[in-house]
């Protein structure tokens, strides 16, 4: 996380909220409360004008999943209290999206929303880091690895075409840290989605 913001006590309390929320659970294989930090550090990083409520957003964005496993009834009002009001107007865009993924495998990206396409932009640059990089791991096997992924294989024009609509609004750095990873995924997606040339020459050796 950006060293201006460690301090800071609205970040403080945002990372005291996903502590309490995501222990014992996981994304994309890896401790849940890892994601949003990286997610924060992404942002901090790559965007010079991200504020201490972006930031916040960023790590309190999974709470509206883990939250009601450790008895939180209302999470949108604990944000509110706790941070503020565009804190979690912000984290319920970003759940919404989330949603709608699942839902239909694709969202409109937010541009006329900033703070929340800053953070989905980051939320999905860390999470195709993530995912992309277990997958090189000496550990497994990468043919089954990507086999057990064919909805993140199918998803991949869907990243390309969010990063070519959001890269005309949120800052060039954070544009490129996407289009890096999305450029990675397809060519994950070449050599091991289904019906891909690659695997289909592997299986006729």
């Amino acid at each position: 996380m950006a060293l201006r913001f460690r301090t800071d006590p609205l970040v403080s309390t945002g990372l005291r909220l996903a502590r309490a929320w995501c222990q014992g659970h996981q994304i994309d294989g890896a401790p849940a409360l890892g994601h949003g930090v990286r997610v924060a550090t992404c942002l901090g990083r790559h965007v010079p004008s991200a504020t201490p409520e972006l930031i916040a957003a960023a790590l309190v964005h999974d709470g509206p999943e883990f939250a009601p496993l450790a008895g939180v009834e209302d999470v949108y009002g604990v944000i509110t209290a706790e941070l503020s009001a565009g804190v979690a107007r912000v984290v319920r865009a970003l759940a919404d999206e989330h949603q709608a993924l699942d839902a239909a495998g694709e969202a409109e990206p937010p541009l006329g929303d900033v703070p929340t396409l800053l953070a989905s932009t980051a939320d999905k640059a860390v999470s195709l880091e993530s995912v992309l990089n277990r997958g090189l791991s000496r550990e497994i096997d990468p043919a089954e690895y990507w086999r057990t992924r064919g909805a993140f294989l199918a998803a991949v024009p869907y990243f390309r075409v969010f990063h070519s609509k959001a890269a005309g609004v949120v800052p060039r750095p954070l544009a490129d840290a996407l289009h890096v990873m999305v450029m990675r995924a397809e060519l994950v997606a070449c050599r091991y989605a289904p019906g891909s040339p690659s695997l289909s020459s592997a299986r006729m050796r």
